[in-house]
């Protein structure tokens, strides 16, 4: 996120004109180094890592130190055969950073041996940089498809082996984020279970398909779907180490690691119904009887209307017990003295991709997160509990429609 400074000062003589502090204060930090206004560390220059090791920026280690490591990675990998190598120890042990530990064990794993410093990082890279042609670009991505988590080092190696052509890593990073319309960088994969492709569950996803088609005003679909507010979803994944004692600080929860809440939620495009979600925390949420309570409590309020059209996923939730009755409650509720005939349709199997409720959630777990580390509030306590609620009720129309339109819903 991209923050403006401005200057405080009172009046004086030297005080410059407000237009011009305003220009450069509207400058983020990175802007202001690369115009020059602050100074950049020269290279060469001597440097102390994070494990009490020296290196000196833009310059490879030597050697000798690759092969320290080498034999540090050796040592490891006999003590604690067949667990793998941990980086991080080798890197303390080493004083070195986790990413060269990193590069000379793939040099290893590839060619059994460490190389020369040199070849890894040649002159030019600029220039080397345009002389992958067409061929070494389609040799690229063809490697690419065969293996998507291949590192920048192996890519060198091999374009070496087969063309003779010596890059460096940083050429093969800039050649996939720059040379091509999108940006090859590395990004977190997602998991797909393998049964979303069978015969039957593709059948239903394209049904689902045509029926989004037919019911072509978007805005009047209605989405549920429940989710269980638990440890990491409060929690950040990672929190840093203090650097002078190694200690991971410990964050205090419940006494009670069973503790959970429930949020059950139905979200809208329609700006109609004056707000764009209706929701319930609590925990005895995850049950059929909660869901049609909620449901209930919709169809007295006025939200659920005529012509809507409800839709969630398979879950016992929405169609075991009591559940069992909501499509013929939603069709033959009566306001006015006229039925609704609100069509209930479900989600194909394993799809949650349409479902933006997903994203709505997804959102409320990192605003979570943020809000634990800055409160210091227990992963299920009632602060967190409070914070969820302030989040949905704040959510506006427009975070809602962007997240329909990610799911590929348009109206």
């Amino acid at each position: 996120e991209r923050r403006s400074f401005k200057p405080s000062g009172g009046q004086g003589p030297n005080r410059q004109d407000p237009s011009e502090d305003t220009q450069q204060s509207s400058l983020t930090p990175i802007r202001q180094r690369l115009m020059g206004d602050t100074p950049r560390r020269r290279e060469g220059q001597a440097s102390k890592n994070g494990n009490g090791g020296f290196f000196q920026p833009g310059r490879p280690y030597e050697l000798r130190d690759k092969l320290r490591v080498a034999e540090i990675i050796a040592d490891e990998e006999e003590v604690h055969f067949p667990s793998p190598v941990n980086i991080s120890r080798v890197a303390r042990r080493a004083q070195v950073s986790r990413c060269f530990v990193r590069k000379v064990q793939e040099e290893l794993e590839l060619h059994g041996d460490v190389l020369d410093p040199p070849f890894n990082r040649p002159q030019k890279t600029k220039e080397v940089c345009k002389a992958i042609g067409r061929v070494q670009a389609t040799f690229l991505l063809a490697l690419r498809a065969e293996k998507p988590g291949r590192s920048n080092l192996q890519y060198a190696y091999l374009l070496k082996e087969a063309f003779g052509l010596e890059v460096s890593t940083s050429s093969i990073s800039r050649f996939f984020l720059e040379r091509f319309t999108f940006a090859g960088n590395f990004r977190k994969p997602n998991l797909v279970p393998l049964d979303k492709f069978k015969v039957g569950n593709q059948a239903r996803y394209y049904e689902f398909l045509t029926k989004v088609n037919l019911l072509w005003d978007h805005s009047r679909w209605i989405f549920f779907d429940e989710k269980h507010l638990v440890n990491m979803d409060a929690i950040s994944g990672k929190i840093r180490a203090d650097p002078l004692t190694d200690i991971v600080d410990a964050i205090g929860v419940s006494g009670d690691f069973r503790e959970s809440y429930n949020l059950l939620a139905a979200i809208s495009a329609n700006e109609g119904k004056g707000r764009p979600m209706v929701f319930s925390i609590g925990q005895d949420n995850g049950t059929a009887e909660a869901f049609m309570k909620l449901v209930r409590i919709l169809l007295l309020s006025g939200w659920l209307e005529r012509g809507d059209i409800v839709c969630m996923d398979n879950a016992r939730v929405h169609t075991g017990g009591e559940a069992r009755q909501l499509q013929e409650l939603l069709w033959n509720w009566e306001s006015g003295g006229q039925p609704l005939n609100i069509l209930v349709v479900y989600l194909p199997t394993r799809s949650p991709e349409l479902n933006p409720i997903e994203l709505v959630f997804h959102i409320l777990a990192r605003r979570i997160r943020s809000q634990r580390l800055a409160t210091g509030a227990g992963p299920c306590d009632k602060e967190v509990v409070k914070y969820a609620t302030t989040v949905m009720e704040t959510m506006s129309f427009e975070t809602v429609r962007r997240c329909y339109h990610h799911c590929g819903y348009q109206k």
